[in-house]
């Protein structure tokens, strides 16, 4: 796809804090029209954010998101699901089943949700747009202890995947990008005694994956990228 920020609208899950956060501020100072939503915030309208509360987890919620988003831009050329639930790191015979299902639903059927919403309402029409799916480290070797939230991340890896072969001749693109440590409040919740001076800032990982996002090519569809890959 042609890069040209100040002709891209990028919509960001999770947005509200952390690496979202800093990708909406970092898309916005290229120039490109960000749409910014999360489960709570206030709701607003500037020149550089338009930003709606909604809960990825809810297809309803989803769908009239994604439709106002439409209405409001006219068309949607990059998704990033980068919302996402830690759960708590236990091993899987105590974890409650109901947290677990809270878990996937954010963490899986929410980047389902988004993503279906979107190729249907503006990508496919268009023939062209970029979808990141937000993986894990723990997406790729599975850790003990790490439970739903790296599960989740195994199947966002998957999905990934499963959406660059199933559009790969309608100028689809769709990739993984694993952050890696990051000063965020999920890595403090998931490491209490880890000294976050020592982690990179989100902004750091939003610069990392803006420059992926910059140099993508149909080639790379399906491909899952590290941080350290474009530091």
């Amino acid at each position: 796809m042609s890069m040209r920020w100040q002709d891209k609208v990028v919509v960001i899950t999770g947005a509200t804090s952390g690496i979202g956060s800093a990708l909406a501020m970092a898309c916005a100072g290229k120039g490109a029209k960000v749409a910014a939503l999360a489960r709570r915030g206030m709701e607003f309208v500037n020149p550089d954010i338009w930003f709606k509360t909604c809960d990825v987890a809810d297809l309803g919620q989803v769908a009239s998101w994604v439709k106002a988003c439409q209405a409001h831009f006219g068309h949607i050329d990059i998704l990033i699901n980068n919302a996402s639930l830690l759960g708590v790191k236990t091993s899987v015979g105590v974890y409650d089943p109901a947290l677990w299902r809270s878990v996937i639903e954010v963490n899986v059927n929410g980047p389902f949700y988004m993503s279906q919403a979107v190729l249907n309402t503006s990508m496919l029409k268009q023939r062209q747009g970029l979808i990141v799916n937000i993986s894990s480290g723990v997406g790729r070797v599975g850790k003990a202890g790490w439970g739903a939230y790296a599960v989740s991340k195994f199947a966002c890896e998957g999905f990934s995947q499963v959406v660059a072969n199933d559009y790969r001749d309608d100028g689809i693109i769709s990739v993984a990008f694993n952050p890696g440590g990051t000063r965020t409040p999920m890595r403090a919740a998931a490491y209490p005694q880890e000294d976050p001076v020592t982690l990179k800032t989100p902004q750091e990982t939003a610069k990392a994956l803006l420059r992926l996002i910059e140099t993508v090519s149909p080639e790379m569809s399906g491909k899952s990228f590290d941080y350290e890959d474009f530091a």
